[in-house]
């Protein structure tokens, strides 16, 4: 310290090793002269680097954060500006690490070290994601509380499922906006089961990056559109681009690492779907049911024995202005998807509603 005086600001350089994260501070700049009636309202200005910080003392997550920042105002409403660099960020239950930039402009209550995020932009791989809140102490808790609202437009899906899936690859790829707000309270349970999310969602031009899903829905699309893809030469399936889901939306609960999804919607040429249910991030599991319309007659989406067999049902489930409307349900596990007909559909009364719209 230099120029230690009772009337004037003090001048610092520091060097402390930091210790939730981990991680070295180096810092310098001016504080004071002491405010001893308010310390709060004591002034200050500086800037940090903070290196090597290790985020795998949080359950849950994991990776490397460097830091730089410049700051000033008094003790109790601190003005920030800065950036954070992780260049191997990951949830831990995944194994995939990304490299996280983050633009921040906060205020900081160097009284208790609770935050204001008056404006943060993180770039996740080629997704631009927009976010504020606070990460401040809640009464009766040990800790601090992130509580903040994200929004995406025209990111890229598979970026942000990147993050939670353990496939060498994403399942899923198309144009996303969403907005979201999320709770991560403190506590020593993993971060999938702490995080809470509440969330409306949007995918524009979506596709399945595994063969065998996508080519289920190019077969389900045409014959839902009165096509029978058998009846295709090779060749003309060669010069075919692969369906994609024109629309996808809904809004999503997310608790305990279960996500509850309603108003779960999709469009493929000749189809469209209105479901709801549950998707599990640490098993897999699926459990979603809902009203399928489509262009075509029900024995139509069917080849063979079975179409002939399903013929008298077409009265049954043909509805105005489609040619089928059926309860169906999508439950196993992501890796094995089991589609199917729901005979007595789950919650009727809000199936028949959905069937009438």
């Amino acid at each position: 310290m230099k120029s230690v005086s009772q009337n004037q600001p003090l001048t610092y350089e520091v060097a402390l090793h930091n210790s939730l994260p981990p991680g070295e501070i180096q810092s310098h700049g001016q504080f004071g002269p002491w405010n001893s009636e308010h310390p709060g309202e004591t002034p200050l200005r500086g800037e940090y680097t903070f290196k090597d910080g290790d985020l795998g003392v949080f359950k849950g997550i994991a990776g490397t954060l460097s830091s730089d920042d410049k700051f000033q105002g008094i003790l109790k409403h601190i003005e920030a500006g800065g950036s954070i660099d992780i260049p191997n960020f990951e949830v831990t239950h995944t194994r995939h690490s990304v490299h996280l930039k983050t633009q921040f402009h906060a205020f900081v209550d160097g009284t208790n070290g609770d935050v204001q995020l008056e404006r943060v932009n993180a770039a996740l791989l080629k997704t631009t994601i927009l976010g504020r809140g606070e990460i401040a102490s809640k009464p009766g808790e040990h800790g601090k509380t992130a509580s903040l609202d994200f929004t995406v437009n025209d990111g890229r899906i598979q970026d942000v499922l990147w993050l939670f899936v353990r496939a060498p690859k994403p399942p899923f790829i198309g144009t996303v906006n969403f907005r979201a707000h999320v709770i991560l309270p403190p506590g020593d349970h993993p971060f999938l089961q702490r995080v809470r999310l509440t969330g409306d969602f949007g995918i524009a031009g979506g596709q399945f990056t595994k063969t065998s899903t996508q080519e289920t829905i190019d077969d389900f699309s045409q014959r839902a559109s009165g096509e029978k893809p058998e009846d295709k030469k090779p060749e003309d399936k060669k010069d075919e681009d692969d369906t994609a889901i024109s629309k996808l939306s809904g809004h999503v609960e997310l608790r305990n690492a279960t996500a509850n999804l309603s108003d779960f919607a999709f469009v493929v040429p000749g189809a469209s779907a209105t479901m709801h249910g549950t998707y599990q991030l640490e098993t897999h599991k699926i459990d979603l049911h809902g009203i399928l319309k489509s262009e075509a007659e029900l024995s139509k989406m069917s080849s063979g024995f079975k179409s002939v067999l399903l013929k008298p049902f077409n009265g049954l489930f043909k509805k105005k202005h489609a040619g089928a409307v059926v309860a169906v349900h999508l439950v196993g596990t992501y890796e094995d998807p089991q589609p199917g007909v729901d005979i007595i559909p789950k919650n009727s009364g809000q199936e028949a509603s959905a069937a009438n719209k």
